[in-house]
């Protein structure tokens, strides 16, 4: 066996950069793998390994076997406080894994089996109060998980067995509740104003990629209503004035403004569109009164940068 030293720095703008180019300076993220110490047996790593930063303080220690990270893998903040504690077998993350903020608070609690996150994940915030819980299975979230808001008010709830999804506001009113199935929304997803009233809600169809909303005025009107694939705007979209009337009635083809069908002010008085038609053209932009704004003009649905 033979000893080893491997410990290249280059400098550059401000940045320090060892031969296997560390990701970061920063105490939290850095990874320098090339910074190591150790002995070899016929060419593979065996025994405590340790790594550095390029003050030359320890950032990561652990033992090789075959080349394969094996047993208890600790690195370490340049203050010398532990950052994260991992456990191996055979190479791969096996058992619990400890990860800490730079003042010695608990930042991650979770375990992994053949290097994928298994049984309770814990995440905490900075002051010590838990932000996110739950179970992974072989990699996957499933049964229940929790988010928190700072304060330890619960934030989310999602169950991975039933679908079923709620957010809330820090009051505890509910925020938003709603349905998946394989992490894809289906059924009908409603949000909440925090007086009660439904701000929006969407319609998804299983192995359907486009969806019906309608947005809400808090005092109950709609606000908008139309048709969608993803983000973009799909085949009739209308918005309406607070009183419940319509604003504008537009078509759109997979998120590409085509034609204005109606446009009226508050006042129910029709408003000049333009020369907007089937995608080309101007069209003329009023407030909700009537008062003109702006030309825009559009060329293939999609509004020209000027």
């Amino acid at each position: 066996m033979k000893k080893i030293n491997i410990l290249f720095l280059i400098f550059s703008f401000s940045l320090v950069f060892s031969q296997g180019k560390p990701t970061t300076v920063d105490d939290s993220s850095f990874i320098d793998y090339d910074s190591g110490q150790g002995e070899y047996s016929e060419k593979l790593k065996v025994g405590e390994w340790k790594y550095y930063y390029q003050d030359k303080k320890i950032w990561c220690v652990g033992i090789y076997k075959n080349d394969l990270k094996e047993g208890k893998w600790t690195t370490y903040y340049r203050n010398g406080k532990i950052r994260e504690i991992e456990n191996y077998k055979n190479g791969k993350k096996n058992g619990e894994n400890l990860s800490y903020y730079e003042d010695g608070k608990l930042r991650f609690k979770n375990y992994y089996k053949d290097d994928q996150l298994n049984e309770v994940f814990e995440h905490y915030y900075d002051n010590g109060k838990i932000f996110e819980k739950g179970n992974y299975k072989f990699g996957k979230r499933f049964d229940k998980w929790q988010s928190f808001y700072k304060d330890g008010k619960l934030e989310s709830f999602r169950n991975y067995n039933n679908g079923e999804y709620f957010k809330y506001y820090p009051s505890g009113k509910v925020k938003e509740s709603g349905k998946y199935k394989d992490d894809i929304k289906i059924g009908k997803w409603l949000r909440y104003y925090e007086n009660g009233k439904i701000e929006f809600e969407e319609i998804y169809e299983l192995n359907n990629p486009e969806h019906q909303y309608i947005y809400y005025y808090e005092n109950g009107n709609k606000k908008t209503e139309g048709y969608a694939n993803g983000f973009e705007k799909n085949k009739i979209v209308t918005h309406y004035h607070k009183d419940g009337t319509v604003f504008i009635k537009s078509v759109y083809e997979n998120g590409k403004l085509m034609n204005v069908l109606e446009y009226k002010d508050s006042k129910r008085n029709n408003l000049e569109v333009g020369t907007l038609k089937d995608g080309n053209g101007i069209l003329k932009a009023y407030t909700s009164e009537g008062i003109f704004i702006d030309n825009y003009e559009y060329v293939s649905g999609k509004k020209k940068n000027r």
